[in-house]
């Protein structure tokens, strides 16, 4: 049986590609952080990234928001979402980023100037 490959085995190898390694400085963002597992992976497999995760960790309607997930978790199981992955970012120092915003209002809270978006 074959091993699985997650989307950061795959992000890892093209960012490889591009010339942006574990030794050489960068700026990300990621939309939508949900648990913060791959925000975690990335940070620790690239040492000198500055990350900025923007995430509103918030219960919307499946009318506003189409995604089953957030309409059947209650604000409080987004709170506690929250909490963990603020546990997580707090691990890797003043590198790690996170923003409780959606993305529109949380792209004002990011540098002007960054190496990509996930």
């Amino acid at each position: 049986m074959g091993s699985t490959i997650r989307r950061w085995d795959i992000v890892e190898r093209e960012l490889l590609k591009v010339g942006i390694t574990p030794s050489h400085p960068s700026r990300f963002v990621e939309v939508g952080v949900f648990k913060g597992q791959f925000s975690s992976h990335m940070m620790s497999r690239f040492p000198l990234m500055e990350f900025y995760g923007v995430d509103p960790f918030k219960s919307f309607d499946q009318i506003t928001y189409r995604c089953r997930r957030s309409a059947a978790w209650s604000q409080k199981d987004w709170d506690d979402v929250f909490e963990k992955v603020s546990h997580i970012f707090s691990g890797f120092g003043k590198r790690a980023h996170l923003i409780r915003n959606t993305s529109k209002k949380g792209s004002v809270q990011t540098p002007n100037v960054i190496d990509g978006v996930f």
